[in-house]
Order: C-alpha cells, then sequence, then structure tokens
C-alpha cells in the first residue's frame, strides 16, 4: 500500500494534474529591488583621515565599498603611488556622488548635498 504526500500534485480522475498549491503572487516593482540592508551616508571626513593615515593599504577604498579598486591598488602599491595623488583630487566627489546615490535609494536627503541657491 502506498501513502500519499499532500505536498505533491495529485492526478485527477479525468488525467489533469491538480496543482498542490496556488503560486505566490509577484513582487511590486518597489519591493522587487529594495535591498536588505539598508546604505548609510558616508564621511568626508572619515575618508579623508583614512586616506591621510592608512591610504597605503587602501583603508578609504575599503570604506567606500569599492573592494576590488581596493585590493587592486593594495598589490600593485597605489599603482607607485600615482594612486593617491589622484585620489588628492577625487576623495570628496566620490563621497558626494555615493550619497547622492544613497539618497536616491532610500529617498533620505543626502547630508553632502551641495546647495544651490538662485
Amino acid at each position: 500500500m502506498s501513502t500519499i504526500d499532500p505536498t505533491q500534485p495529485q492526478p485527477a480522475t479525468d488525467n489533469t494534474v491538480v496543482p498542490a498549491a496556488p503560486a505566490p503572487a509577484p513582487l511590486a516593482p518597489q519591493q522587487a529591488f529594495r535591498p536588505m540592508v539598508q546604505p548609510e551616508f558616508k564621511s568626508i571626513g572619515t575618508m579623508w583621515l583614512l586616506w591621510f593615515f592608512l591610504g597605503g593599504v587602501s583603508a578609504h577604498e575599503f570604506y567606500m565599498g569599492r573592494i576590488g579598486i581596493a585590493f587592486l591598488r593594495l598589490f600593485t602599491a597605489q599603482y607607485l603611488g600615482v594612486g593617491l595623488i589622484i585620489d588628492l583630487f577625487l576623495n570628496t566627489a566620490r563621497v558626494r556622488r555615493y550619497n547622492e546615490q544613497v539618497s536616491l535609494l532610500t529617498g533620505v536627503a543626502s547630508p553632502t548635498a551641495v546647495m544651490i541657491k538662485a
């Protein structure tokens, strides 16, 4: 004698298959791309402190979440020192751009937004 598993589809008498459970409803667009962890704004001051004291080991790149670039720079000695000079000009813009992306994602105003008065 065989046992019937209630979670599996069972054949009906007219050779059609009855589904075991209804399919889940599709996610709404705003739910489909919602991250599991809310990203946080980054601080320009923290970025500059990490660059100044721990720039040689790419701590500022790790802080910004640029893990691939951080390891590349770590293993190439910051592009032989050129990477640190490039960061001197680009760090503030990178933090502002990151914070603007977080602002668009979360709907919270960016603390590093540049206000332009008309």
